[in-house]
């Protein structure tokens, strides 16, 4: 079986080859269908991602959600933990870890596990990645933020943004490895497992 390794490196390469124009087409149409999703339109917190370079570009997606009054919280890397902290627009983004928007340090209001708590059925992570599998497995990008973020605040609804190019037959999952819970992409909507089903 293909490593992680050797999948993350052949599907990043594909992904970081795409024109970008290419890329803006399909960033538009998984806009169209993450909107459509009767769990987006019912959430209050949307834990989404700012994108960086060939990610499923998020702009646009964060403007509309913003207009529609979500609550939208973005991840800032401190040491080996990620948090992700409330913004009220995309100019509250500022140059972080290696480069990526994360909020600035004038956003203080951090997602809780508290939070969570009190509003499990209001909550959804959008999260990015390398590449997935057809059964909601995840390839990171190595480091393992989103993984142990979860052993802390385990978000039942966990929507993977990815192109159709980074789904993989298979991938080798690990004990510690979280699935997604749904993978949309330019082509189609996979539900992969109930909510309720996180893996901890």
């Amino acid at each position: 079986m293909e490593t992680k390794t050797s999948i993350r490196k052949r599907i990043l390469s594909l992904r970081n080859a795409m024109p970008i124009e290419e890329c803006n087409k399909k960033s538009l149409e998984i806009l169209n269908n993450i909107l459509s999703l009767s769990q987006i339109q019912t959430a209050k917190f949307i834990l989404c991602y700012a994108s960086y370079k060939s990610e499923v570009m998020t702009g646009k997606l964060i403007e509309e959600l913003l207009k529609k009054e979500k609550q939208i919280y973005l991840p800032k890397v401190s040491g080996e933990e990620m948090d992700f902290y409330h913004i009220a627009s995309l100019e509250d983004l500022t140059e972080g870890y290696k480069g990526i928007p994360e909020p600035s340090t004038n956003c203080s209001d951090i997602f809780t596990k508290n939070v969570w708590e009190e509003n499990k059925d209001n909550v959804v992570m959008l999260l990015p990645g390398a590449a997935f599998s057809e059964t909601g497995a995840r390839i990171g990008y190595g480091k393992g933020y989103y993984d142990r973020y979860l052993m802390r605040i385990p978000c039942t609804e966990r929507i993977a943004l990815c192109y159709e190019m980074q789904i993989v037959e298979m991938i080798p999952a690990d004990n510690f490895d979280i699935p997604v819970s749904a993978i949309v992409t330019e082509e189609k909507i996979r539900h992969i497992i109930k909510s309720n089903e996180c893996r901890q």
